[in-house]
């Protein structure tokens, strides 16, 4: 979770799809993916971690840095305790952007990435 929060704060990147890593690179985008990681998602984990209490952003980055459960824990043990955002793809060769709007909106989805068929490989990702 350190070396996530990290680079998405380095590039100002908001989410990131987490990818099966156990799966081979071959497999099929329904099961390559797990969902979205996003920094709300670290932010929840780490509360939950921390516990209630008088939390500042002066203070805050001492108690990521200091707490070791944080800096040992991975991105299996945020999705535990924080739902992923869905990993709902749409396939770039067969969808339009009705297609975005019906899914994202009803949905409450805020991230939609685009894959490649076949593969599965991420090729741009839609936000609202």
């Amino acid at each position: 979770v350190p070396d996530a929060l990290k680079i998405l704060s380095q590039y100002r990147i908001l989410a990131a799809p987490v990818r099966d890593v156990t799966k081979p690179v071959d497999t099929p985008w329904t099961d390559k993916y797990l969902g979205f990681f996003d920094m709300s998602a670290i932010v929840a984990y780490l509360l939950d971690r921390l516990g209630p209490g008088g939390h500042t952003m002066e203070n805050f980055q001492n108690e990521i840095e200091s707490t070791s459960e944080f800096r040992n824990s991975t991105i299996a043990d945020v999705a535990k305790i924080v739902q992923l955002q869905p990993f709902q793809p749409l396939e770039q060769d067969r969808s339009n952007l009705l297609d975005a709007m019906l899914l994202c909106g009803p949905h409450n989805i805020r991230r939609l990435p685009i894959v490649k068929t076949p593969g599965g490989d991420i090729v741009n990702i839609i936000t609202q």
